[in-house]
């Protein structure tokens, strides 16, 4: 049965019935947008990143660097994806951030290593999440990139 489906699909490939592409659609296939707003602040800032599936990185959009950081994905499964942002200037601060997949919920929690080695945590926040294709983020971000410049 499998040597069937496989000389079927060989057959539609050859006679062009079926179209194989790689290249810019499968890239965005494995990048994902994800726009965040924090819940618990009234003047919220709305953050911004790019999830690289295949290579299990995230990149956050430094609005004051004009640019993506990338960072590891700590933790990915069907429910939750996570990752660590540590600071450029303060190495000894690290955020992390947990984003529930199921509600879109995202925590964030600031964490910071005192003088003996010891993690303190900071603040805590809560954002409203929403996934977006990877042509809008890059989109969004070349606007503000190009606001930035004037």
């Amino acid at each position: 049965m499998r040597l069937i489906a496989f000389f079927i699909g060989l057959l539609f490939t050859v006679n062009g019935l079926a179209e194989i592409t790689v290249g810019k659609d499968s890239q965005e296939d494995s990048f994902n947008g994800l726009s965040c707003l924090e819940r618990n602040s009234n003047d919220g800032v709305e953050e911004l990143w790019l999830i690289n599936f295949q290579s299990e990185r995230v990149s956050h959009w430094n609005r004051m660097d004009v640019e993506l950081k990338e960072y590891p994905i700590t933790r990915v499964n069907q429910k939750t994806i996570a990752w660590t942002q540590v600071a450029d200037v303060h190495p000894d601060i690290n955020y992390v951030y947990v984003l529930d997949r199921e509600t879109m919920r995202q925590s964030g929690t600031q964490i910071s290593i005192d003088a003996s080695g010891k993690p303190k945590v900071v603040a805590r926040w809560f954002s409203e999440c929403k996934m977006l294709p990877y042509t809008k983020l890059i989109a969004m971000i070349e606007v503000e990139a190009e606001k930035n410049k004037k």
